[in-house]
């Protein structure tokens, strides 16, 4: 069986504390699960990132996704949360 993979979405805003990100990706390696971060700009829309959290969806390699909060103030948490199909989010 090939280890498991998920990756980590992250909208890189300024000031946004990452120990909860370090300390994801720690666990997963201790755990032997391969982990990515994939990373949007500040700016980035809520449409761009539902999109490339659909394409994520979409990957046979990828078995988890985590997206990291605290969202933007431009985003909808409860929206947000619905883009991860229930077989990949990694927050259930």
């Amino acid at each position: 069986m090939a280890p498991l993979r998920w990756i980590s979405e992250l909208i890189d805003e300024e000031g946004v504390d990452r120990v909860a990100e370090l300390s994801a990706s720690d666990l997963a390696k201790e755990l032997g699960i391969h982990t990515e971060t994939l990373k949007f700009e500040a700016s980035a829309s809520p449409a761009e990132v539902q999109n490339g959290i659909r394409k994520l969806n979409e990957r046979e390699d990828i078995d988890g996704i985590l997206l990291q909060r605290p969202l933007p103030i431009s985003f909808r948490e409860a929206d947000a949360i619905t883009w991860i199909t229930p077989e990949k989010d990694v927050d259930a």
